[in-house]
């Protein structure tokens, strides 16, 4: 009978030390649902998660991605790598503020840029240590270069008026020739040597000019005016004409 009576009043005390616990359970759910609630109030059912950096693996836990507030490099940063591990797609923002967009081979090599400077747009494809292009804006009007080792060879531009000019440089980015249309729409070429103009064609005033010159000075102009006119004239080292045929109509 003894034995009866302390195993009732054992299990009488487990029992309401075990609903003590379950209602300390049940209470501390309860708070939390209230936090939870109160933190996704007004939020239309949308989470925010804060962090410094987000990785993201693949189901073998190799990494693939990672979102960073400032990475290595200093910036705020959406990096993708393959499956080697190398890093091959870059979005992000520089420290200047400047969004930019690299795509880099397997070596780590960058054959794509995308940025802004100074609110222009600009696109640089290839190694811009050996062979690469640019397209994209100088004070709002478009343009073109190609280079090779970081030098402009070839480039290709409309003006803030909408004329095209278009140029050829040497190794060392001189001009080397060019082809513009003027304000007035009418056409000029010109051939440099060591970036100084050496023979120049076009169409000055409705009058056909073709001017030659040493690197200083140009020393002989041919041309035919509207009219029909033409003259060849002969300039000394001041840019004086010495000469000219005809003389006079």
């Amino acid at each position: 009978m003894l034995f009866r009576r302390v195993f009732l009043v054992t299990g009488m005390m487990l029992m309401s030390l075990a609903g003590g616990v379950l209602g300390g359970v049940l209470t501390e759910v309860r708070i939390v649902k209230s936090v939870v609630a109160a933190e996704f109030a007004g939020t239309q059912g949308s989470a925010v998660v804060t962090a410094r950096q987000v990785n993201l693996v693949d189901a073998s836990g190799a990494l693939r991605a990672v979102l960073s507030a400032r990475d290595e490099r200093g910036m705020a940063s959406l990096a993708f790598y393959d499956f080697e591990g190398q890093v091959r797609n870059v979005v992000g923002v520089e420290d200047d503020g400047r969004p930019f967009l690299r795509l880099l081979t397997n070596d780590g090599r960058r054959r794509l840029l995308a940025t802004l400077e100074n609110n222009d747009a600009l696109v640089i494809v290839g190694d811009e240590a050996d062979r690469s292009a640019v397209f994209g804006s100088v004070g709002g009007s478009p343009v073109i270069n190609f280079g090779v080792g970081g030098v402009k060879r070839v480039r290709l531009q409309l003006n803030r008026t909408g004329q095209p000019n278009f140029g050829l440089f040497d190794a060392e980015g001189r001009r080397g020739a060019t082809m513009v249309l003027d304000e007035t729409e009418a056409p000029l070429f010109t051939l440099y040597k060591q970036g100084h103009a050496r023979v120049t064609l076009g169409v000055v005033q409705q009058s056909t000019v073709f001017n030659m010159g040493n690197a200083t000075q140009t020393r002989l102009v041919m041309g035919v005016r509207s009219d029909g006119f033409p003259s060849l004239s002969f300039y000394d080292e001041g840019g004086q004409i010495f000469e000219q045929l005809p003389v006079s109509r």
